[in-house]
């Protein structure tokens, strides 16, 4: 069903009474492929102008997971006060990063290697990555001089990444490397371009849903959806009218 005609439908109050967020999302709390996604727009898609230092995409709580986690959703750590609440419902499958590998950590590093054989990538001097690199460069017998911050090879970009990423896990070794590849000598990563890395590497959804904090440390329990046909919209609640 399309957004207009979830509204539309919403807008009759003898068929739709008023529910209360618990009420709204209760008929799918056991459900593996249902997810929660809090906004304050009539519409549900990914901002090419977000202002976070993460993927664009749609961001979203597995139900089945945060229902008991967060109280029935009443106390998420993030956007718990938007106006609208869409479900989601899950149409290709959600990559769990709970399930990554060392094989699969090879598998994606191989991919990017191919993807940017014959690119070079900057790193910001002043990061924290590179300061925290330089530190295990001289606990490792790693020559700094080998990796100069204005041109990287993608498996150099590789190596500094699985040096300092936050979780000792080989998801975060993904997250790290595709982070870095997004920033190239910035500050801070391109939320755009680090969706289209994920992209390129094969990954249309992923998942934290045992609460490692992968993709963001704040938000330990979470699913991020990088298209819009992963996902279709079930229904909407829309509160304080």
């Amino acid at each position: 069903m399309k957004v207009h005609e979830l509204f539309e439908k919403r807008s009759n109050p003898e068929m739709n009474p008023k529910q209360s967020l618990v009420d709204f999302l209760e008929p799918y709390k056991n459900r593996d492929d249902i997810y929660v996604h809090f906004t304050d727009i009539k519409k549900v898609g990914v901002n090419p102008k977000s202002q976070f230092f993460t993927p664009s995409g749609v961001y979203s709580y597995p139900l089945d997971i945060a229902w008991s986690k967060y109280d029935k959703l009443t106390k998420v750590p993030f956007a718990g006060n938007k106006k609208f609440v869409y479900i989601l419902k899950q149409t290709k499958p959600v990559f769990e990063f709970s399930d990554y590998s060392s094989s699969k950590w090879e598998k994606d590093k191989s991919k990017l290697i191919s993807l940017f054989k014959n690119k070079k990538f900057k790193i910001n001097e002043d990061s924290e990555d590179w300061y925290e690199f330089s530190i295990y460069a001289s606990h490792n017998m790693i020559d700094p001089e080998d990796f100069n911050p204005d041109s990287l090879s993608i498996q150099s970009l590789i190596t500094i990444a699985e040096a300092t990423r936050k979780l000792k896990t080989h998801s975060a070794k993904l997250w790290n490397t595709t982070k870095l590849i997004s920033a190239n000598g910035r500050p801070d990563p391109n939320p755009n371009i680090w969706n289209k890395v994920l992209r390129d590497i094969g990954y249309g959804a992923v998942s934290d849903r045992r609460g490692k904090g992968i993709i963001h440390s704040n938000e330990p329990i979470q699913t991020l959806f990088l298209t819009p046909d992963a996902y279709k919209i079930v229904d909407v609640l829309e509160r304080f009218k």
